[in-house]
């Protein structure tokens, strides 16, 4: 009985469906577009660089596994994955599910209490690509991969 609640909580969080996501053009095109994607921050949110900042193992783990395990699964796993049990969330604007779309801007909210405010409205791009995954997939393995590939990007191209 337990096996079982625990199964059913794996499959809603995203844990279950197996993916095999790295061999997707669309994957790897998203992280193409993550380049593009970090430029424009820099390019549109001014002070954004890291400076003379010192980039150390702990930033470096931080940014590449634990925010990225950490948000995805509490976003694309937990938010998200409850936000399909409401029928209409499935429904989508601007190809994008509305669950997907409540969960993105949950993810910019979160962002408005670290950084300023132009840079955490521009993490809803990724934030709906990432989702975009959790909904054509059912996991949020290709939405951890990309967050923490977008941010060894982020750290590659601006750190």
């Amino acid at each position: 009985m337990i096996q079982t609640h625990v199964r059913g909580l794996c499959a809603d969080l995203g844990f279950l469906q197996r993916t095999s996501f790295y061999r997707d053009a669309g994957f790897w095109l998203a992280i193409l577009a993550g380049v593009v994607v970090v430029v424009g921050i820099r390019l549109l949110v001014p002070g954004v660089l890291m400076g003379n900042k010192s980039i150390s193992l702990l930033l470096v783990f931080n940014s590449l596994v634990w925010y990225p395990l950490v948000e995805e699964l509490l976003f694309r796993g937990v938010i998200q994955g409850q936000l399909y049990r409401i029928r209409r969330a499935e429904n989508t604007l601007l190809g994008f599910s509305y669950a997907n779309w409540v969960t993105s801007l949950l993810f910019v909210a979160v962002h408005f209490v670290h950084h300023s405010p132009l840079w955490a409205v521009s993490v809803i791009v990724p934030s709906l690509v990432f989702g975009y995954f959790r909904d054509r997939d059912s996991s949020i393995l290709p939405a951890i991969a990309l967050h923490s590939i977008y941010n060894a990007q982020y750290l590659l191209l601006l750190g």
